[in-house]
């Protein structure tokens, strides 16, 4: 069974909402998913204070999953990395999240490990793809291969004006959040099977290449 560490951070819940979908289609696929929360900055206590839906989405959220930590990634046989995106750029928190992983990661630790992003943005705003992008790089670097939602699933081409072709999405609309609408679930629920199905094919090869190893090294000392 592969495990999928489904790491996220949320404002107003939709992102959470998202993580919940994309674990069913991991466990839909027989996997194991694990959603943990990345926290707002510290620095951002007393703005989150006077805010009382980012307050009482944060509370909901650190009482319900575990933080995210950058060290369980290595124990995960594949990962989801889940935003809000505004204008192209990816939340400070995510970001932060990402350059600890390079700290604390073992070089190759997470070697052709598949990974997949999903995201949330006001609907009308520009620049989705490029928060898209702005993820892939560092995940690229870190070993992962990026898994996405092919354009051949109908639900994809629709979720965000019919012309969203890069990966799990909720459009927000306007600054009211609002729940996932089924097209919006479908994306991220594919997303998590194809997750669980590419890892578990990784472990099969990699649990293959090891087993071949030892037979050319048991070999070789016989010979």
């Amino acid at each position: 069974m592969a495990t999928i560490y489904i790491a996220f951070y949320s404002r107003t819940g939709e992102l959470e909402q998202m993580a919940q979908g994309l674990a069913e289609g991991v466990t839909w696929q027989g996997g194991h998913p694990v959603i943990a929360y990345i926290p707002p900055d510290p620095d951002d206590e007393e703005t989150m204070a006077a805010d009382p839906e980012w307050s009482d989405n944060d509370k909901y959220c650190r009482e319900k999953y575990p933080m995210a930590e950058p060290e369980q990634l290595l124990a995960a046989d594949g990962a989801a990395f889940g935003t809000p995106a505004v204008l192209g750029t990816v939340a400070t928190e995510m970001m932060r999240f990402l350059s600890s992983v390079f700290v604390t990661q073992k070089i190759g630790g997470l070697f052709n490990k598949p990974a997949g992003t999903f995201m949330a943005a006001r609907k009308g705003d520009p620049g989705h793809e490029m928060a898209n992008y702005a993820m892939w790089l560092p995940l690229s670097l870190l070993g992962y291969t990026l898994v996405g939602v092919t354009a051949n699933v109908p639900a994809l081409r629709q979720t965000y004006d019919d012309a969203q072709a890069l990966g799990a999405f909720h459009g927000v609309l306007q600054s009211t959040p609002v729940g996932l609408n089924r097209k919006e679930w479908t994306t991220t629920h594919i997303l998590g099977g194809r997750l669980a199905l590419l890892a578990e094919a990784c472990k099969a090869v990699a649990g293959l290449e090891a087993f071949q190893e030892a037979g050319t090294r048991e070999a070789a000392r016989h010979s």
